[in-house]
């Protein structure tokens, strides 16, 4: 049996056992799940914590339309009773910044279920790959360790620009991380671990709204913060991954 897949087991290995398991099979990984894995659900009464960076506190805060996170919110209330939606998101935050507040604003609410989605900044500041896997490991130890998780949804990074054909500059970083994301997720399935793929998602709603394969202006504002599209097809992909409503004709 692989390690990864046993949680208690994910608890007591060193990052020495985890990183090459990480790093090796990155090369034979992509950004989509790697084997079928059962959608994660709500129940009533669930506490879900979306921690990351800019865009999760866009997807509260946005301007001139509701955030991603609010139009999930809207969605998942009309499905599930007494549900509590939490958006822990910095801007500006790397995955050593997250892993930093862990703690003290993403499990101090006692979630059931924690989406992690953060990195996007990690490859812009240029954080060594090898530090991002070892927030990761320690991120998903901490939440798994946490009794009241019931599930964890680690979420690959979407873009930064939204040219298409890997025409961007950090198209490669992007894809690598989002292959790493990927393997800790579908080589760790518990029963509590599930992957987003965001940025194979992303790419492909590029491909049918962005034929000119302009920068930005499209699905975001800058190339990597959603504007009101963007903010309705986040809304729509986190809603499907849970089962819920979707505005758009949208499938994995």
């Amino acid at each position: 049996m692989c390690p990864l897949r046993n949680p208690q087991m994910i608890k007591a290995l060193s990052l020495q056992h985890i990183l090459p398991i990480a790093l090796i099979t990155l090369i034979c990984t992509s950004d989509r799940p790697s084997q079928a894995l059962s959608q994660p659900k709500l129940f009533e009464g669930d506490r879900i914590v979306f921690a990351g960076d800019s865009i999760t506190w866009l997807g509260i805060n946005a301007k001139g339309t509701p955030g991603w996170i609010l139009q999930f919110q809207n969605r998942a209330e009309r499905s599930v009773a007494g549900l509590q939606v939490t958006g822990s998101g910095i801007p500006g935050n790397t995955s050593t910044d997250l892993l930093q507040r862990f703690s003290s604003t993403v499990l101090n609410v006692d979630p059931t279920v924690v989406v992690i989605w953060i990195g996007t900044n990690d490859i812009g500041k240029g954080i060594p790959t090898k530090e991002t896997v070892e927030n990761f490991y320690q991120l998903l130890r901490l939440a798994l360790a946490k009794q009241s998780v019931r599930e964890v949804i680690l979420v690959s990074p979407e873009c930064v620009g939204e040219n298409k054909d890997g025409k961007n500059p950090l198209d490669p970083q992007l894809d690598q991380l989002a292959a790493i994301i990927n393997q800790f997720a579908t080589s760790g399935n518990s029963g509590k671990i599930y992957y987003c793929p965001m940025r194979a998602q992303w790419k492909t709603r590029e491909s049918i709204v962005n034929p000119m394969g302009l920068t930005k202006g499209v699905l975001t504002i800058d190339g990597v913060h959603p504007n009101v599209m963007g903010n309705q097809f986040l809304g729509d992909v986190f809603s499907y991954e849970f089962g819920l409503p979707i505005v758009n004709n949208y499938s994995r």
